[in-house]
C-alpha cells in the first residue's frame, strides 16, 4: 500500500476544514470548492495505491461531497430527481443486459489501450461487466447526486468560494508549469517532474519521461500528460471568461494562452479553437465588447502563431490531414505507417462501430476505451443515457426560462462537448469541474443585441 505525501497533507486540510467549520453546509460547500479544484487541475497522482488498484484524490472528494449531498437536507427540483432515476434504471439495465446477453463487438477495455492493439502486444476483447464498470457507475452517480445538491441548494457567494478555490489552486499549478518551463528550456532537467512524483504518486499512466518534441519539450505540469495540461488552461481560460474575470485576471490568462501553445500538447490547438468560438460568441452575447475584444485579439495572435512558426505543432497539423487521407483509404494501419493522431481516430472509429451494435442503451459503464469523450459515454452509457445526461444540464440553464436559453445551449456545446469529441473518455461524464462551468454558464445572459438583432438594455446578473 501507498500513500503520498500529498494525500496526507489533503487528508489533514480536510480534517481541519470539517472542525472549523460550525455548519455542515459550510463544510460541504468548501469541501465542493476543493473537488473541482482538484478535478480541474488533473492532478496526476493517486489518493492511495493498493494492490495494483489507484484510488485518485478526486474520487475521495467526489465520495465525500455524495455523502454530505445525502445528508445536507438541501430540497432539490422533481425534474432533477426524475432524470437521475432514469439515468440510474438505464445504467443498471445495460449492465445486466451486458452480463445476460453479451454483444459481439470488438473493443479495447480501461486495462489497456489502442496504442498497445496497433503494435500488436494485445488483442481486442470483448464488452464484460468488471470492477472497473461498477467503479465507473458508482462515480456516475455520485457526480450525478451532487450536481443535483449543488445546482439546487448553492448560491452566488457560495459559488464564489468554489471559483476562489479553483483559482487559487489553477494559479499554483500554472506557477509550477512556469517553472517546469524555465527548467526544461534553460537546464535541460526534469528535476521539476520527479519532485512531483514524489509528492503527489506517479501512477500507471503517469508519464515522467523528458521529452523533446521537434525544437521544444513537452510540459506536463501536475499533471499525466501535457495533453491533460492543456485541458486544464482550456478549463481555467474558460471560467475566467464566463466569470467576466479577464481584466481582473489578465496576467494569469496571458500565461495560461501562452502555456497552452508552450506545452506542444497537439490538443492545444483544438482546444485554442473552442476558446476562439467561445471568444466569438460572448462578443456577440455581451455589452462588454472591449473584454470580449481583448480575448478575441488574444487568441488570435496565438492561433496565427500557431498556423505561421514552423515548429511541432504546425508540423503535426499537416500531418494530421495526411493521416484522414490514410485512414479513409485503408482499414488496417501498418506499424511502420503509426503515429498519435492515427491511433487516436483508429479508436474512435472501431469505438464507434461497437457502439453501434447496443446503441440505445450502450454496452455498459467502463467497457468500451478510446480517446474521445462522446464516442466514449455513447459507447458506455447509450444514447438513451448520453441524452438523460445533456439534458440534466441543460435543464440547468434554464434559470429563467427560455430567454437566455440558446445563447447559454452555445457556449455549453462549445466547452462542453465540442472539446469532448476529439479528447478525454468516459471521465467526462463524472468530472466534477463541470459544476462551476454549468452554473458560470447558467448565469450568462445575452446582453447586447435581443433576437431580432435590436438593442437592449443591459441586465446585470
Amino acid at each position: 500500500m501507498k500513500i503520498p505525501i500529498f494525500s496526507i497533507i489533503l487528508l489533514i486540510y480536510l480534517i481541519c476544514l470539517f472542525c472549523n467549520k460550525k455548519r455542515k453546509h459550510s463544510f460541504f460547500v468548501c469541501l465542493v470548492g476543493v473537488t473541482c479544484a482538484l478535478s480541474i487541475n488533473n492532478i496526476s497522482g493517486y489518493f492511495i495505491e493498493f494492490k495494483g488498484r489507484e484510488l485518485e484524490c478526486a474520487d475521495i472528494t467526489l465520495l465525500l461531497c455524495a455523502i454530505c449531498a445525502i445528508f445536507s437536507g438541501i430540497r432539490c427540483k422533481k425534474r432533477s430527481i426524475w432524470i437521475l432515476a432514469a439515468l440510474l434504471l438505464s445504467g443498471v439495465v445495460s449492465i445486466l443486459l451486458e452480463l445476460c446477453l453479451p454483444v459481439k463487438a470488438q473493443i479495447v477495455d480501461y486495462s489497456s489501450n489502442w496504442d498497445n492493439y496497433l503494435f500488436g502486444n494485445q488483442e481486442l476483447t470483448l464488452p464484460a461487466v468488471s470492477y472497473q464498470s461498477i467503479v465507473m457507475f458508482g462515480k456516475g452517480m455520485c457526480f450525478m447526486l451532487v450536481a443535483i445538491s449543488v445546482q439546487a441548494g448553492f448560491n452566488k457567494s457560495e459559488f464564489k468560494i468554489i471559483k476562489k478555490y479553483v483559482y487559487i489552486f489553477t494559479k499554483f499549478h500554472l506557477v509550477f508549469v512556469l517553472l517546469e518551463f524555465l527548467t526544461k528550456y534553460l537546464f535541460h532537467t526534469n528535476i521539476l517532474i520527479e519532485l512531483r512524483c514524489s509528492i503527489l504518486g506517479a501512477g500507471r499512466a503517469t508519464n515522467i519521461d523528458f521529452q523533446s518534441r521537434g525544437s521544444g519539450f513537452a510540459l506536463f505540469g501536475l499533471t499525466r500528460e501535457s495533453s491533460h495540461l492543456a485541458n486544464v488552461l482550456f478549463w481555467f481560460l474558460s471560467i475566467v471568461f464566463l466569470f467576466k474575470d479577464v481584466k481582473k485576471e489578465l496576467k494569469w490568462v496571458i500565461l495560461s494562452i501562452a502555456l497552452l501553445f508552450l506545452s506542444l500538447a497537439f490538443s492545444s490547438i483544438m482546444f485554442l479553437g473552442c476558446l476562439f468560438i467561445v471568444s466569438l460568441i460572448l462578443l456577440y452575447g455581451h455589452g462588454h465588447k472591449k473584454l470580449s475584444r481583448r480575448i478575441l485579439i488574444c487568441l488570435v495572435i496565438f492561433a496565427v502563431a500557431i498556423i505561421a512558426i514552423p515548429s511541432y505543432l504546425s508540423d503535426r497539423v499537416k500531418g494530421l490531414i495526411f493521416d484522414l487521407k490514410y485512414l479513409s483509404q485503408n482499414r488496417i494501419i501498418a506499424q511502420e505507417d503509426i503515429t498519435s493522431t492515427k491511433i487516436r481516430f483508429f479508436g474512435m472509429i472501431r469505438t464507434f462501430q461497437a457502439f453501434l451494435y447496443r446503441p440505445l442503451l450502450g454496452l455498459g459503464w467502463g467497457t468500451a476505451y478510446c480517446n474521445s469523450g462522446v464516442v466514449s459515454a455513447l459507447s458506455n452509457i447509450g444514447l438513451i443515457g448520453f441524452l438523460l445526461w445533456n439534458i440534466f444540464f441543460i435543464e440547468e440553464l434554464r434559470v429563467d426560462g427560455k430567454q437566455h436559453l440558446r445563447y447559454r445551449i452555445m457556449l455549453y456545446l462549445s466547452i462542453i462537448l465540442l472539446p469532448n469529441i476529439l479528447f478525454g473518455d468516459i471521465g467526462m461524464l463524472y468530472s466534477p469541474a463541470i459544476w462551476i462551468v454549468i452554473y458560470a454558464i447558467s448565469q450568462s445572459r445575452k446582453e447586447y443585441f435581443s433576437g431580432n438583432g435590436c438593442r437592449v438594455k443591459k441586465v446585470r446578473n
